[in-house]
């Protein structure tokens, strides 16, 4: 989910933490963060295109829950920055919908008798996956969702008091 907070706390034990900030100078410089900080299986992610489809995955992490906080925001041109919300916007929504995509696939396979291997992704437990950005970044943020991203209306945003909106 999509937070925006006065003052972030971390409220999960079980959980990787990513922050990121206005001393990120770029796409490479922010991707590698990423990189680090969730241990990237892959030698390097360098463009949008392959950080989505690594943030899709997730499974070596044993952390059941990532939490992106943004203490700034990096400082990307306008494009990039719409690249990079879009992503996270998609993401948000990709494991929001994983376990119900899985009970779909579980139960069409055993409605046609078909069995499900173990090592299948339907048999991986989900990630929880919340992004926080700073209060004073709602409207920027926000105008960019709405401007750029394909998946605005798919995604539910929370304020800090937990009320959604869309």
């Amino acid at each position: 989910m999509f937070y925006y907070v006065e003052k972030f706390q971390m409220h999960a034990n079980n959980a990787k933490l990513v922050t990121i900030n206005d001393t990120i100078g770029g796409v490479e410089d922010l991707l590698h963060l990423f990189s680090v900080a969730l241990r990237f299986p892959y030698p390097t992610v360098t463009n949008f295109n392959a950080f989505r489809d690594v943030m899709g995955e997730l499974d070596w992490l044993q952390e059941k829950e990532v939490i992106v906080y943004h203490d700034g925001l990096p400082s990307l041109d306008e494009h990039e920055m719409a690249c990079y919300i879009d992503v996270l916007n998609l993401i948000d929504v990709e494991w929001e919908k994983y376990a119900e995509r899985a009970n779909l696939i579980r139960k069409h396979c055993e409605n046609r008798g078909e069995t499900i291997p173990p090592d299948s992704w339907i048999n991986r437990p989900s990630k929880v996956f919340n992004v926080y950005f700073r209060l004073e970044d709602e409207s920027f943020i926000e105008g960019m969702i709405k401007k750029y991203s394909k998946n605005y209306r798919q995604c539910i945003h929370y304020d800090e008091r937990g009320i959604e909106y869309i």
